[in-house]
């Protein structure tokens, strides 16, 4: 009698209905691959061998399931999703009020050269805080008031 070697390894991966849909579910709901993978009783390098196309559609199917959750959340009055939406999609930053900005520093070091005195540089500083649209007609009530100033006299 011949007897035939036995395989080594583990037995062979066959896909079934049940496990292509609970891949689907799992990567749909952002559980880890290789959450999934033990679940099946598989490896990793399994997983990816059989459920490729399943698993790319269910991380997709979740980034876009939250993208749209936080968008809806963003634009109906939910502040921190507006503050982190911003930040993350528009590169949006907050500013430390204690440190100027570099615009500011290269400023108050030119005036500072310039020898421009201390109150007109508070008063400039105040005037660029303004969104730019606002910083004209700030500069010319300014002006104004200098020229008012100096009249009175």
């Amino acid at each position: 009698m011949i007897s035939l070697p036995l395989k080594k390894g583990r037995r062979p991966h066959n896909r079934t209905e049940s496990s292509i849909a609970l891949v689907k579910e799992l990567s749909s709901c952002g559980v880890p691959q290789e959450v999934i993978s033990q679940r099946l009783g598989i490896s990793k390098v399994t997983l990816h061998k059989h459920y490729r196309a399943e698993l790319d559609e269910g991380e997709s199917n979740a980034g876009e399931s939250v993208v749209k959750s936080l968008f809806a959340m963003a634009t109906t009055g939910n502040v921190a999703a507006a503050i982190f939406w911003a930040k993350c999609r528009l590169g949006w930053k907050e500013a430390r009020p204690d440190t100027p900005s570099e615009h500011e520093a290269r400023l108050l070091k030119t005036m500072r050269e310039l020898r421009v005195n201390a109150g007109d540089v508070e008063a400039i500083l105040r005037v660029m805080s303004l969104p730019p649209e606002q910083r004209g007609a700030a500069l010319a009530v300014q002006e104004r008031a200098k020229q008012l100033k100096g009249g009175a006299e």
